[in-house]
């Protein structure tokens, strides 16, 4: 499994993750488990592993799961909106 960052997470609303500095990124996989969906997990790991000095771009990430780009913007979507779930925030802020 490639563990990368498909690049800045812009997310406007206050309570909401501004960028993945906002939370403590080692509690992503301890959670992610929970969650049963491969590309979901594979999506939380680009927010907590991402590639030094370089982001991937969406095309690329596709062509690593074998999706195109949208579907990696709408993946990586999905994942984003779980982890602004209030229980998974607090968790991941503590």
């Amino acid at each position: 499994m490639n563990n990368v960052y498909s690049g800045e997470l812009k997310i406007m609303k206050e309570r909401e993750l501004k960028t993945g500095s906002d939370i403590d990124t080692r509690r992503i996989p301890r959670f992610r488990g929970k969650d049963s969906n491969e590309r979901l997990r594979k999506a939380c790991d680009w927010v907590s592993l991402h590639c030094p000095g370089r982001r991937l771009t969406l095309e690329e990430l596709g062509g690593i799961m074998g999706v195109t780009r949208e579907r990696v913007r709408q993946i990586e979507a999905r994942a984003l909106r779980k982890l602004r779930h209030p229980s998974r925030l607090r968790f991941l802020r503590e």
